[in-house]
């Protein structure tokens, strides 16, 4: 049997059985006009809703993603990757194994724009937050079909196209501006028929490019520059390890040495939330475990997940689930 040529495996990191293969006829389509398909995944901790379509040279995937426990995939693509990444709420991250390839972060209302040659590492997202993205991967043959030969107009992208090598817009994150926003509208929202829509999509997918390039070739715009990203990530552990004590932000920020400012700033960029909220919830789903699997007193569980005095915890926990920790034991 001859398999088509672009494959994409996924599986989650550290688990077995859970591989999972996707071809691609080169280009994502041999047709000439667009398919679509829509696909659901329920499970223990995940919810999700997203559509894709293929079309000759492009594929779009768009849709929300509700993440109850952080999720790492492990992540193959055997073709040339070039991305437009949305991500209009949430975040997301990729590790390369490669050290000679480059890491790629998308916070929170951000969008970025990348090529590699091959993709082989690991995508990250964090838990409760919910995703709502778009991705469009293009073949090569569609930037050559927009561009020609005139790589001077992706700058140093259009470079590493040529060269056959990994690029990122560096570690500057833009904004997702009105304009991308209203053109992503128009894509998800896209009612012409099936005649048309092809080429109404193709249209829209350069729109957005030529938005993007033009946002990155623009340097006087206000663009947030994450630099402590390694550290951030230590403040997410270091929460995680002592979550039964009395974490303040200055004690975090003392940690890890960072400022405050800096430290609340740069963590609600890289993971979608607040670090008082993200505290919050590890705390609430550590009681929520506890109420559902153990004997130990609400007294208890309130000193375990960090709370000094029961009464705060027990308002803590109406406020994020709706009922009292006694009454959810109950109807559990």
């Amino acid at each position: 049997m001859k398999f088509p040529p672009y494959k994409s495996t996924f599986s989650l990191t550290g688990a077995i059985n859970t591989k999972k293969v996707i071809r691609y006829p080169l280009g994502f389509s041999d047709n000439t006009s667009f398919e679509k398909t829509q696909n659901k995944v329920c499970t223990e901790f995940v919810d999700a809703i997203f559509d894709e379509y293929l079309l000759h040279g492009a594929k779009i995937e768009m849709g929300k993603v509700n993440l109850k426990k952080d999720l790492s995939i492990d992540v193959k693509h055997n073709f040339p990757f070039f991305k437009m990444h949305f991500e209009i709420e949430g975040s997301s991250s990729y590790s390369p194994r490669n050290e000679k390839s480059l890491p790629v972060i998308i916070p929170n209302g951000y969008h970025q724009l990348f090529f590699f040659p091959k993709v082989d590492g690991v995508l990250s997202f964090p838990a409760n937050i919910t995703r709502n993205t778009l991705e469009i991967t293009l073949s090569l043959s569609f930037v050559h079909k927009v561009f020609k030969d005139n790589w001077e107009e992706l700058e140093r992208l259009g470079d590493a196209i040529r060269n056959n090598q990994p690029f990122v817009f560096g570690e500057k994150s833009h904004k997702i501006n009105s304009e991308m926003l209203l053109v992503i509208q128009q894509i998800a929202n896209c009612k012409i028929d099936n005649h048309y829509r092809t080429h109404y999509l193709e249209c829209k997918i350069i729109e957005l490019l030529i938005l993007q390039l033009q946002d990155f070739k623009d340097r006087s715009k206000d663009i947030h520059i994450i630099r402590h990203h390694d550290k951030i990530v230590e403040a997410k552990s270091f929460i995680e390890e002592n979550i039964s004590g009395q974490l303040t932000i200055s004690s975090i920020a003392k940690k890890i040495g960072m400022n405050t400012q800096d430290l609340k700033k740069e963590f609600k960029i890289n993971f979608g939330q607040t670090i008082f909220k993200f505290i919050t919830a590890r705390r609430m789903e550590l009681a929520e475990g506890m109420l559902k699997s153990s004997s130990k007193s609400v007294y208890e569980i309130a000193e375990i997940v960090g709370y000094k005095y029961s009464q705060h915890f027990t308002k803590a926990f109406k406020k994020y689930f709706g009922v009292n920790p006694s009454t959810y034991r109950k109807e559990t």
